[in-house]
């Protein structure tokens, strides 16, 4: 099929470098917003008269949420000590161009 490598000459490109990113990016946004919409307009609990759905989402969201908090408290922890040994390690030895 070719080869995918970008030339040495577009490395100063950052746009050509971008584009096949920023595009993707786009499709997916796109896509998610197609999928949203069609889930929203979807009927669910008592709209089926199964009302009981309804009190099910409702302890599903919340634990979830109570998920996603610990999750969150864990990964800024893990963001916040892995940036502190970068900058402690980049900081003893910095890049030099030379290497």
């Amino acid at each position: 099929m070719g080869n995918p490598e970008i030339p040495v000459a577009d490395w100063n490109a950052p746009a050509a470098i971008a584009l096949p990113g920023v595009v993707a990016g786009a499709v997916s946004l796109a896509f998610i917003i197609f999928l949203q919409r069609k889930i929203q307009n979807q009927n669910v609990g008592k709209d089926i008269n199964l009302p009981v759905l309804d009190k099910l989402a409702a302890q599903i969201r919340s634990g979830s949420i109570a998920f996603l908090s610990i999750e969150y408290k864990y990964l800024s922890l893990f963001v916040v000590g892995l940036g502190i040994i970068l900058t402690v390690l980049f900081s003893a030895r910095p890049i030099s161009k030379e290497r």
